[in-house]
């Protein structure tokens, strides 16, 4: 089984190409879900970041608020460190657990988003690294289209990324999604997809 890490930074295009791969037949593990999963009321990290920040950083339902919690770790580099300490172990391992799920299943290639797969240095996870590539002007513009932020807000949130010509170091595939023509994208998912598993995309 291959094992593809997709990364990029905010607002690249990640969620489209996941769209584009699953459809093509990849099975798909998504990090951020995983990590929602660990933020429910009663687990451990739930617990922690409770601990950690106390139950100001709680919305309804008991459930955390990740706006506010997102307000307190983007511009203070200290407290991001502490969530991640308290997040990472349980994110790597439920990662690892779903990926051995699919090997044993016979599953052919498996995609999974990591946004941080570089900054974590989990690459050792996977088998290839395929990078989303966009401006940072163009992941600007996304984000403040997408989530209203300002300009600053934005900005501030891409730069708590690595830069993305660090990323690109480690790529063994580059997907270009500067266009905002889908089609574009589709081409070269395809190509990397078929160079990976020998198999054309269903669409193909």
């Amino acid at each position: 089984m291959v094992v593809i890490g997709l990364t990029g930074n905010m607002a690249s295009g990640k969620s489209t190409a996941l769209q584009m791969l699953a459809g093509m037949g990849a099975a798909i593990i998504e990090a951020d879900k995983i990590g929602h999963e660990q933020l429910q009321p009663g687990t451990e990290v739930w617990q922690k970041i409770i601990q950690t920040w106390g139950r100001g950083v709680l919305g309804e339902n008991e459930q955390i608020d990740r706006a506010r919690l997102g307000k307190i770790i983007f511009n203070q580099p200290e407290e991001r460190k502490k969530l991640d300490k308290i997040t990472h172990p349980y994110i790597q391992q439920a990662l690892q657990e779903r990926i051995e799920k699919y090997r044993h299943a016979g599953c052919p290639a498996v995609v999974v988003e990591i946004p941080l797969l570089i900054e974590t240095n989990w690459t050792g996870m996977v088998d290839q690294v395929w990078v989303i590539s966009t401006s940072e002007d163009t992941s600007i513009k996304r984000m403040i289209k997408r989530s209203g932020f300002s300009r600053e807000e934005a900005t501030s949130r891409l730069k708590s990324q690595l830069p993305l010509a660090e990323k690109l170091r480690y790529a063994d595939v580059i997907i270009d999604a500067e266009s905002e023509d889908k089609s574009r994208m589709r081409l070269q998912l395809e190509k990397a997809w078929k160079r990976v598993t020998g198999k054309a995309s269903p669409s193909s």
